[in-house]
């Protein structure tokens, strides 16, 4: 299984990595730290690779430079060979405009990111449950 993290932060990157250890989350992490980047990853692989070389899970930032969150939401949703896998908004905006633009772009999760260690643990350990335990995913 793979899981695509879209962040530009490197504190947020090596935190999900020690969390997804922590929980024991068996899966290959693919970062991506802008969202041309991701965008340039994600088309390269709807168009030379079966769907099985996707990743199962898009972890995404809203604030990435090059192409925002966002417009990697939208264009990712758009493709009908790449609209299929579940993308998990997390950010620190807790904005409502923020969180209702994403799910009218087919966003599958908007998280928060929170602020504590024990709370983000808590956090990801839902997520182990939810989306790795008990979802049938692509």
């Amino acid at each position: 299984m793979k899981t695509l993290l879209i962040e530009d932060n490197p504190a947020d990157v090596e935190l999900l990595k020690i969390a997804f250890e922590q929980t024991q989350i068996d899966t290959d992490i693919i970062v991506k730290t802008d969202g041309q980047e991701a965008i340039d990853y994600l088309f390269e692989l709807a168009e030379n690779q079966p769907e099985s070389e996707f990743p199962s899970l898009i972890f995404l930032d809203l604030n990435l430079p090059k192409k925002s969150g966002k417009e990697v939401l939208r264009l990712v949703k758009k493709d009908e060979k790449l609209r299929g896998v579940p993308i998990i908004v997390m950010s620190t905006s807790d904005f409502r405009e923020d969180v209702e633009l994403c799910y009218k772009l087919y966003a599958n999760s908007y998280l928060v990111k929170p602020s504590d260690f024990s709370m983000f643990m808590d956090m990801v350990g839902s997520i182990k449950e939810f989306w790795y335990n008990k979802s049938v995913l692509p």
